[in-house]
């Protein structure tokens, strides 16, 4: 699927939501893994952070109440127009090409927006979070691997995945979660945690 198709429908997505449909709370996964990981920093300044898929900004607002120096970037303009509102450091941009210098992140994490693109881009966007990512860095992402999004969604195993951050590092857990609705999975989940190599 072509590039632009997918930002279109996620532009649209945006412009069509009100502010009632915002999500407001960060999500427990990723206050989880930021605060066991990098909550005993003395100076949380000092720890850069990017989002990528920012969207809203719920998980900005979490990283700025606790004080890191957070970034985000997606690439549907109306999500951003609303996050300058409140954040600063946010990009309207692709996070398979970002502008942000090599090694210059300690963490960056992906909820669910990296599988809405094609696999080349994923690709892509592996090779640009492990640029950026400084030595000992920490990616964190949430993926489907099975769901039924009527978006356009590249749905990745946990193999394959393990395969694609191969690549780039030997470091990867990848924890498999199915999500049920009674006894019908509805979705499959997969939750990666990966280091950059010193």
């Amino acid at each position: 699927m072509n590039k632009k198709i997918i930002i279109n429908q996620w532009e649209e997505i945006y412009n069509n939501a009100s502010i009632s449909h915002k999500n407001k709370y960060p999500h427990t996964d990723i206050v989880s893994f930021i605060m066991k990981n990098f909550g005993n920093v003395e100076d949380r300044s000092k720890v850069r952070i990017l989002e990528l898929g920012c969207g809203w900004g719920n998980n900005l607002s979490f990283l700025q109440n606790e004080g890191f120096n957070y970034y985000g970037i997606d690439f549907a303009k109306p999500a951003i127009d609303h996050c300058r509102s409140f954040f600063s450091n946010v990009l309207c941009g692709d996070m398979s090409c970002m502008p942000y210098e090599d090694d210059y992140f300690e963490c960056i994490f992906d909820r669910m927006s990296i599988q809405h693109n094609t696999k080349e881009d994923i690709e892509l966007t592996f090779n640009e979070v492990f640029r950026t990512l400084k030595p000992g860095g920490k990616f964190f992402s949430i993926t489907t691997s099975k769901a039924n999004y009527n978006l356009y969604t590249t749905y990745l195993s946990k193999e394959r995945l393990q395969l694609m951050l191969s690549k780039h590092t030997n470091q990867i857990k990848i924890i498999e979660v199915l999500k049920r609705d009674m006894e019908k999975v509805i979705s499959k989940l997969n939750i990666v945690i990966a280091k950059k190599p010193y």
